[in-house]
């Protein structure tokens, strides 16, 4: 039975505002960190409102309190941040704070891999233009294995910067960043993903619309056309053996998307929070993952339903782990719960990820990686 429900302001170092959301029950307490759109004290007063149709709920029934939810969601202003944090709370409560049990436990359950972000681009100091430089482990024996492998790489790429002096330091969540261009980034990063058994992953970030559709590689100096941006992403992408392309154009490429898909060896994602439009990228056929934030709904229920209404449409689903992360990753738990394959991470929020799974290796039943 719930007895209460509180919140309390969390701060991380960017200008996001966050909120941990608590519910109490006889034997225990159970909390979630979700972000906020609004300000903490608007939040603050909406809580009587979440305590009056909780109170005395038996936490059992947190589909029932996710239908409560839905309805305040829609009758009212109430922040979706503090609504999920609410709902997953529940979940948790239901669960004794084991959130991937909260959908019934299937035969054969999947763990996700980490797309671990290592060398951020299109900053000050880096050489590239596309955003972020990812690895995923190949041929996984278990979460302690990938861990070993994906921070062993995390170093060694950093080892080789400082060698070769291009090292330009690290960003806030601990991404390298590197003076190399994009080519000669991704020489490295190939290397290394041959020796320790890794694909090659790349976040090309929405690009900026341009006048003239023109793709300005500021940071390399050089100014393409559309079509030459494309024929440089496809050569880059062929030549290095990249499995995962996200963002490849402007918002709104579609048409783009189809000639670049073709004879690309690499899966093509969009980060759907980018794009106006989510019924074209859910149709287009050349797009086969969606990359989201699970920050992005108001409850349990809304997650599950998003990840099972684009699997039937051919799509696979990758979740982005919040800043957060690191202090609670339910992210892990979620993507367990709803056999989501991968999680997209950089190296402070995959310290929270990483550890969250390897504890649960040994809890979940007929574990496959």
């Amino acid at each position: 039975m719930i007895k209460d429900i509180r919140i309390y302001p969390w701060k991380t170092y960017s200008d996001t505002s966050y909120v941990l959301t608590k519910i109490s029950t006889p034997d225990s307490s159970y909390s979630t960190i979700t972000a906020l759109s609004d300000e903490f004290i608007k939040s603050k007063k909406r809580l009587s409102s979440l305590r009056k149709n909780l109170a005395a709920m038996d936490e059992d029934y947190w589909e029932s309190a996710d239908e409560m939810l839905e309805e305040i969601n829609v009758k009212s202003d109430s922040d979706p941040g503090l609504l999920l944090g609410t709902s997953l709370s529940m979940c948790k409560a239901a669960t004794k704070g084991d959130l991937w049990m909260i959908d019934e436990v299937k035969q054969n359950m999947i763990f996700p891999r980490v797309w671990l972000s290592v060398i951020r681009g299109r900053v000050s100091g880096s050489g590239s233009d596309w955003r972020d430089f990812m690895i995923l482990p190949e041929k996984v024996k278990d979460t302690l294995d990938m861990q070993d492998r994906l921070i062993g790489s995390w170093s060694e790429i950093g080892e080789e910067l400082n060698r070769k002096k291009t090292l330009a330091g690290k960003d806030i969540e601990n991404r390298w960043i590197s003076s190399m261009n994009t080519e000669q980034t991704l020489e490295l990063l190939s290397g290394i993903c041959a020796e320790m058994n890794l694909s090659l992953g790349i976040d090309c970030g929405s690009w900026r619309p341009s006048k003239n559709n023109i793709y300005d590689y500021r940071n390399e100096k050089k100014k393409l056309t559309e079509e030459k941006h494309k024929d440089f992403l496809k050569e880059m992408c062929n030549k290095y053996a990249i499995k995962y392309l996200e963002d490849p154009f402007v918002p709104g490429s579609y048409d783009l998307l189809e000639e670049l898909k073709t004879g690309l060896k690499a899966e093509i994602s969009i980060d759907v929070r980018n794009e106006n439009s989510f019924q074209k990228v859910l149709e287009n056929k050349n797009v086969t993952i969606l990359d989201n934030s699970p920050d992005l709904f108001f409850n349990f229920s809304g997650i599950k339903k998003y990840v099972k209404f684009i699997s039937e449409k051919g799509k696979n689903a990758v979740f982005s782990a919040p800043e957060y992360a690191i202090q609670d990753p339910w992210v892990a738990d979620l993507c367990i719960a709803l056999k989501v394959p991968f999680i997209k991470a950089d190296p402070s929020t995959g310290k929270g990820v990483l550890n969250r799974l390897s504890e649960l290796w040994h809890d979940v039943p007929n574990e496959v990686i």
